[in-house]
């Protein structure tokens, strides 16, 4: 897992495809998604932009709204807040589904950021994620949850 010193260095690494924005509730992850979709459309004009539960409207931002979107995207960024309710995780059908999808997203040249709180990380999404931007959390909301818990030491 690969240590980012400023949050815009996400989009200058290219060996980060999959990156986890981790917090409580209401500890500011979604402002986090509007500072960095506007270093994308300040520094990088051309980037496209697609996203899943942004609660604000953004000119340049393409929604999702079904899994089966994310697997067609390429050469973007793809935002997903709240990624647990897009994905279906709770239900194990649909998180069958969702793990078939992230390998073809994988390969698609895209950077997908993943937000959520630190129980929604299962050992599957903690495993594919190369960097993680950490907010306000409680250290027991990882403890024998996710792989996320040796990152919090």
């Amino acid at each position: 897992m690969k240590q980012i010193q400023q949050i815009e260095d996400i989009f200058n690494d290219p060996s980060l495809r999959v990156v986890g924005i981790v917090g409580n509730p209401n500890e500011a992850k979604s402002n986090t998604l509007y500072h960095l979709i506007d270093v994308l459309k300040t520094k990088y004009e051309k980037t496209s932009i697609f996203a899943y539960g942004l609660r604000v409207k953004v000119d340049g931002v393409q929604d999702i709204h079904r899994i089966n979107e994310l697997e067609i995207i390429r050469n973007s960024v793809v935002i997903v807040d709240e990624f647990y309710n897009f994905l279906r995780m709770s239900n194990r059908k649909s998180a069958e589904q969702a793990e078939e999808t992230f390998r073809k997203v994988y390969h698609s040249n895209n950077i997908i950021i993943l937000v959520g709180v630190p129980h929604n990380y299962n050992k599957f999404i903690s495993g594919m994620l190369q960097a993680v931007v950490f907010k306000q959390s409680n250290l027991e909301d990882f403890i024998q949850r996710s792989s996320l818990q040796q990152f919090t030491a």
